[in-house]
């Protein structure tokens, strides 16, 4: 059995087939991932996302987020729970992400009051997208 996917940030196709090697215990979010490209998630996020940050070395803040949501989905309930999917590269190739942010990376998105607050939403008159997901983890309160 063989299928390819479009990673979410990247352009090469991820082709998904029966190993004998070691595989990644989340394959399951592949079919979230999938869902996630077919409603231009990465797209949307990267444009409306009000955290701009300057250093060459700094993950962009849309995959940084994108790595939360995949942390939350995949049952963390704590951002330390993040390293989890951290050591994963198999995962990391699903999402097409060079480097995946650590749980400081991850809280420190959310802490960065004097540019945005922790309510990030996308237009409202994007038909694509869901109109209100909630999702927690610690005391943040993510809507989309």
């Amino acid at each position: 059995m063989q299928r390819k996917i479009t990673p979410l940030w990247g352009e090469k196709k991820v082709i998904l087939r029966q190993t004998p090697r070691a595989v990644t215990p989340f394959g399951g979010l592949s079919v979230f991932i999938e869902f996630l490209g077919k409603i231009g998630f990465a797209k949307e996020i990267s444009e409306h996302i009000p955290v701009h940050l300057k250093s060459p070395n700094a993950i962009d803040p849309a995959q940084t987020l994108t790595a939360f949501l995949m942390s939350v989905v995949a049952g963390a309930r704590r951002f330390a729970h993040t390293t989890l999917l951290r050591a994963d590269r198999a995962l990391h190739a699903l999402l097409g992400m060079k480097r995946f942010p650590s749980d400081d990376t991850i809280r420190n998105l959310f802490k960065r009051r004097h540019e945005a607050d922790h309510r990030i939403s996308a237009p409202a008159h994007h038909a694509n997208l869901p109109q209100l997901c909630i999702f927690g983890l610690q005391t943040v309160t993510f809507t989309i």
